[in-house]
């Protein structure tokens, strides 16, 4: 036990580092949202570079939300290593304004391949507000929006299609503001980067990281600009037949057909994260285990040897005294008495209580337990006269001498 006591400090400290590792690489970042956890640079902390709203819904059912404001409904539908999908459900009460807000940050911004779809717009931006007379949309709006009450006027604000269709292109923020809308009431998103798909209820971001290329050395790096503000951003991506996300500051790349942990790399930030605190975490249970297991042998050996260390002093000391009773082991009296159960007791005088008990010959036996409880002095030598004298003496008042037990500071006449 008070090595169990003593390892506690040692399991916080390593605790403590475990967690500042499996954070990542710029600061303490908490990526886990209960079972939910997200690839760098997402988290759910301020330490992370994009920064998410963790939620516990019913049922303790965990999501991931865009923004500091759950009730806008930007839900996190999926994380790919180019893209960012929020499901946008059909909402005719989600403020426009503060969506758009949400919608671009410094590491994020709505891909140019979205349609926003918007209610009660007042602009007279004719270049961005459109009727949503194309298919799938108009037909999609049609099934959408029926809950949407009759003066709300749905209209579609279509991006400008860039000149060069390659690289990554966003919606410009301050013309999608100046459409002076009053809802975001959905989106539909298309995309071309993996063959052509079409995404109702849905839209894209495109997110990246700050500053210039730190991807690991086997990674494909995309350096390109991202926004006015900040025209420096990357995105990085292991090429095929490697795993990982690419990051320097994430898990890097690694061979599918070899271990991410051999010994090259087992304590580096190369290798996972998770499973260098699974094997801590096993190796201070384990000791803590080892440690318990030790303490309660040594206390088993050595209340072994004080027992027998005991009975030999008592024999000695019988064998002095020229007295041939037998000894009982103190577990065998503390059966027959069932614990010196107090229904068993006949009576307490002046030296000691006596109870009835059954011995494991079946035998019914009267057990007196005297009160002098020290092994040592007079305490001990009166025992041994008491049972000396006892046993030699017989008579029809006195009930014969069986034996006696002098075990864990007990003396017992039986």
């Amino acid at each position: 036990m008070r090595g169990a006591v003593l390892l506690l400090p040692l399991v916080a400290a390593v605790l403590l580092h475990a967690a500042a590792a499996a954070g990542g690489g710029n600061g303490s970042c908490e990526r886990r949202c209960g079972s939910m956890e997200l690839p760098y640079p997402f988290g759910f902390s301020g330490g992370c570079t994009i920064q998410l709203v963790c939620d516990v819904g019913v049922d303790d059912v965990r999501a991931a939300w865009l923004g500091g404001a759950p009730e806008l409904g930007l839900l996190v539908r999926n994380v790919t290593p180019r893209a960012l999908i929020l499901n946008l459900q059909p909402d005719c009460s989600r403020l426009f304004n503060a969506s758009v807000a949400a919608l671009f940050s410094d590491s994020y911004a709505p891909a140019w391949g979205n349609t926003l779809v918007v209610s009660s717009c007042s602009s007279s931006e004719a270049a961005l507000i459109k009727n949503c007379s194309s298919e799938p949309p108009d037909r999609y709006m049609k099934r959408s929006t029926s809950h949407c009450s009759a003066n709300e006027s749905i209209r579609c604000i279509l991006p400008r299609t860039p000149s060069n269709t390659s690289g990554h292109h966003f919606l410009n923020r301050s013309e999608v503001l100046r459409s002076n809308c009053t809802g975001l009431v959905s989106a539909v998103s298309y995309s071309d980067a993996q063959g052509p798909s079409l995404l109702l209820g849905a839209l894209e971001l495109d997110w990246w990281v700050p500053g210039r290329c730190r991807c690991d050395a086997r990674a494909n790096c995309t350096q390109f600009p991202a926004t006015k503000t900040r025209p420096e951003a990357f995105q990085c991506e292991c090429p095929e037949g490697l795993q990982g996300d690419g990051f320097v500051d994430g898990t890097g790349c690694w061979e599918v057909s070899k271990s991410k942990c051999d010994r090259s790399n087992y304590l580096s930030r190369d290798c996972g994260k998770i499973v260098l605190v699974g094997l801590i975490m096993a190796g201070i249970v384990f000791g803590a285990m080892v440690m318990d297991i030790g303490c309660v042998v040594c206390h088993l050996v050595k209340r072994r040897s004080a027992s027998i260390r005991s009975q030999q002093s008592t024999k000695r000391l019988l064998s002095e005294a020229d007295c041939t009773v037998p000894l009982y082991s103190y577990r065998e009296i503390e059966r027959a008495t069932s614990g010196f159960s107090e229904d068993q007791r006949l009576g307490t005088g002046a030296y000691g209580t006596v109870y009835a008990g059954r011995l494991s010959d079946n035998r019914l036996v009267a057990v007196k337990r005297i009160k002098h409880r020290d092994n040592a002095g007079g305490g001990l030598d009166s025992v041994m006269n008491e049972v000396k004298l006892v046993s030699s003496v017989s008579h029809r008042h006195l009930v014969r001498l069986l034996g006696c037990c002098i075990e864990q500071g007990q003396q017992i006449l039986v």
